[in-house]
Parts: C-alpha cells; structure tokens; sequence
C-alpha cells in the first residue's frame, strides 16, 4: 500500500492524503475510507486516492468496489505496477483467475523486482494447474527477496504435492526460521517430517505448534499417530484424549484413540473409543471391526458376535464373515450344525457373486509324471500351522511330487526361510489379489491346490472358490 502520492494531487490536499493513509496504515478503516472519499470529491480521478480506496474495500470484502476503484486509478496512469498488482488481487477475491494472471504478469513486466506480483502470479498459475511455470515464478520471487515467508510457504506446499517433499523441507524450514511465532508454518513443516520419517523431529515440531497456541484436534491427532509410529503408545494415548478434549464429536480421534489403547491392551477402555467413534459414525466400518477385535479380545464373544453382524451390514466383507465363522467354533454354545450352516451362508453370500473364470486344466494323466501340490498359507513361519506342516514339507516325496507353496507371510522368520528351502517352487503372493492368484496357479499347472488357514485371518478361500486347479481343499 502506497504511502505517499505523485504530484499530480492538489497541493492543500497532501495533508489530508496522509492522514487518510495513516489512519488506513492503523486498520481505522470506517476513517481511512470516510477521508479518500472527502479527497475524492474534491479531485475525482486521483489516482492514488482511487488505488486506496480500491485496496481498502478489498479489506472489507467488497471486491466489485475494488475492481471499479483500481481501474479508474489505471486510466489516469496505465503503467502502474502496484495498480496492476492490486487490480490482480481484486480480481482473485471474484474468483476471475484469468484476469487476475493478465494483471500480476503486466505489474511484474513493467517491474520484474516485483517479488509479491511474482509470488500471486504463481499461485493462479499453480491453481490453473501449471506448476511448472508456478514454481518457476515462485523461485523468481525468492531470487529477487530471499526472505519472502510467503513465497517461501507456497514453492514448500507446491512441491509437497508433486512429491518434491525433501526440497520443500528446506522451504518449510526457512519460513519457520523467518516467521518463528507462525504455527501453521510449524504444523506445515512437522507434517512434512512424519512423511520424510523424520518421527522424532516432527514430535518436536508438534510440540513447538502447540506452545504457539496452534493446538487443535486434528494437530493432537497428526502427533498421537507420530507417536504411535514410534512405537510410544502411552503418549499416543496421551495425544489422541487431548484430541478428543478439544473434539468430542471427531469420530476419528476416538477411533485412533482405541487403536492406541489396543496397542497396549487396555481392551476394555479401547472397546468404549470404538463404541463411541461408532455411534458418531454408524458407518465407519474401520470402528466397526476394531470394536469387534477389542470385544473378542475381552472373551466378549456374544457382544462380538452381535457386533461383527452389524459390521457386515455395513459391508458384506469376506475376511470379517471369515472372523465371525472362526468366533462361532470357539464359542461354547455352538455346535458343528450352526458352524457349517455359518459357513454355508459364506459359500453362498461371497462365493456366489464372484466373477468366475473359465480355468482350463493339464490333461496330462501319465502316471510317470510328478503330481503338482500347491500350498497356500500365511503361517509358514513361527506359528502352529508352520509347525505342523514344516514336517509335511520336508518329508514330501520328491519323485511322485512337485510342491509349489504360495506364501502369504506378512513376516518372515527362520522358519520361512526352512520351508523355502523344502519345496520345488516358493511363491511370494503377500499383496496379490484373488484373481491374480487363481491365475498364478492355474498357470502352475497345480493339481491340487491346499489352503492352510481355513476360515482364519489371511485366508485366501475365496482363492479356492476360484477353482484354479481341478483338485482344492481349504484345512
């Protein structure tokens, strides 16, 4: 905002003129405002006059007002940069981005030092979607005025949205350095940090953003997952109760909040976070599942069961219908007659609308040839399973079989490592989707394919259900 005028304004005037520019510099807007129009009607087209009062009304939301004030400065001294400038920002507040471009690009061709006007051209062209030439500017920016906390902000944010996050930690860095009381430039750069991994420097920042009064929810949030990724399940718990202090109805804070508790197997207290994220969001079906892993885990097993059919009325999930099945066959009260009936409406309800390929298979009978057996199984590790079935594998009889084990261990152990080395073919299919599987393994050749976990976490059933090999069972 100018703070003199050219000697175009009448001499008795420029008194008048400062007072209005000063009272404006104070924020007394309704006095700035009521002081150029008084100047105004005493020399209608003064430009400088016309540009602040355009700036002005911008600051009390009355951008038509601004447009039609900066012009009227522009015809009486076109080459203007800071009119220019200021038309472009008026033109920002009605949403007029193309507008807005044409007059930032003018002020910074008839000033290319004009380190703001580089600055807001770069941020209509980032909104345009050209971050190209948006990060050339704000570089342009930063090359005239070094320490442009703006600039600075805007080039961190651009390139942590094109994946450039290391850079814009250094951007991030400097307006923290520039601007030390700004907390959302600290929440900017510790969010930054936490997805570099840098987990303890961004605890520090969370806790910086928090003393300068930038505490909210969502900040507690965004620190109580830090901690969790740390493994600082106390503090966690800590951070997400200051989050659900400070927002009681944020479904998601009560959410992680269980899951925190979880961790340290505080079952009963997690199970009442996974209550009440649930009755916030009915239907979340995250909480949900959480809440029937706490009450499963409490031994609850008829609240588990009453809560895991409300589950799969929000979502008809195979793995969760999976769960229930497995709960039913460790519940006294239930027999071999409700447990297949359980595993009969499964067969119907996932099976039944699978998409089913039309597998061909080896016709080849020869009696010399090997049998090909495929195992599928996320136990072949340190786990019963993988203890029952580590023999199996060793003593296989080479000549008559070709064994393929398809694993779906999450986290290898010796004992992986000894099961690989028992078999013809290992298969690594953690993250292979059903589909692709029963493909893999039609294309194998597998004669018999066997699926080791049953109705328990990880299974691959619905693998099976593909019919990928003439011959599957699931034990």
């Amino acid at each position: 905002m100018a703070s003199s005028c050219d000697g175009d304004l009448l001499p008795h005037l420029r008194g008048l003129f400062e007072i209005a520019v000063e009272a404006h510099q104070a924020d007394r807007l309704s006095e700035a405002e009521s002081l150029y129009r008084r100047l105004l009607r005493e020399q209608p087209s003064q430009p400088d006059t016309l540009n602040l009062l355009g700036v002005l009304a911008m600051q009390t939301g009355r951008a038509e007002v601004a447009v039609e004030c900066i012009n009227r400065a522009l015809e009486s001294r076109p080459r203007a940069p800071d009119y220019h400038y200021n038309l472009g920002l008026a033109y920002l507040n009605q949403g007029r981005k193309s507008d807005a471009e044409e007059r930032f690009r003018t002020a910074t061709d008839l000033t290319p030092t004009h380190a703001d006007a580089h600055n807001n051209l770069a941020n209509v062209l980032k909104e345009r979607g050209r971050t190209g030439e948006a990060s050339e500017h704000y570089r342009i920016a930063l090359d005239i005025l070094p320490t442009h906390p703006a600039a600075h902000n805007n080039l961190a944010k651009l390139l942590d949205e094109i994946g450039e996050s290391d850079e814009a930690l250094t951007h991030y860095r400097k307006v923290v350095e520039l601007e030390p009381d700004d907390g959302e430039a600290s929440f900017n750069l510790t969010n930054t940090l936490r997805k570099l991994g840098k987990l303890s420097e961004a605890v520090d920042e969370y806790k910086k953003a928090i003393a300068l009064g930038f505490s909210s929810a969502d900040l507690y949030s965004l620190l109580g997952a830090t901690y969790q990724q740390l493994g600082q399940y106390d503090e966690a718990v800590d951070s997400f109760e200051h989050a659900v202090a400070l927002n009681p109805d944020l479904a998601e804070a009560h959410f992680a909040l269980g899951t925190a508790l979880n961790e340290l197997d505080k079952f009963a207290a997690a199970s009442a976070s996974f209550r009440r994220a649930v009755s916030i969001k009915p239907e979340s079906f995250g909480a949900h599942v959480c809440l029937d892993t706490a009450l499963i885990c409490q031994g609850l097993l008829d609240e588990a069961l009453v809560s895991m059919r409300e589950t799969l009325a929000i979502k008809p999930d195979a793995a969760r219908h999976s769960v229930l099945i497995h709960t039913i066959n460790c519940h006294p009260d239930f027999g071999a007659a409700e447990i297949l009936e359980e595993a009969r409406r499964w067969n119907d309800f996932h099976v039944g609308s699978l998409r089913m390929p039309q597998f061909t298979y080896s016709d080849v009978r020869s009696p010399e040839r090997r049998l090909k057996i495929g195992y599928l199984s996320p136990d072949l590790r340190r786990h019963p399973v993988g203890y029952f079935f580590q023999p199996v594998f060793a003593e296989h009889n080479k000549e008559e079989f070709e064994v393929t084990a398809y694993s779906n261990v999450e986290a290898h152990d010796d004992m992986t490592k000894l099961f690989a080395k028992t078999v013809d073919r290992w298969r690594d299919v953690v993250g292979v989707d059903d589909e692709t599987l029963a493909d893999m393994v039609n294309k194998d050749g597998i004669d018999i394919l066997v699926e080791l976990a049953g109705h328990t976490f990880r299974n691959r059933l619905l693998t099976v259900a593909r019919k990928p090999a003439p011959m599957g069972y699931s034990i």
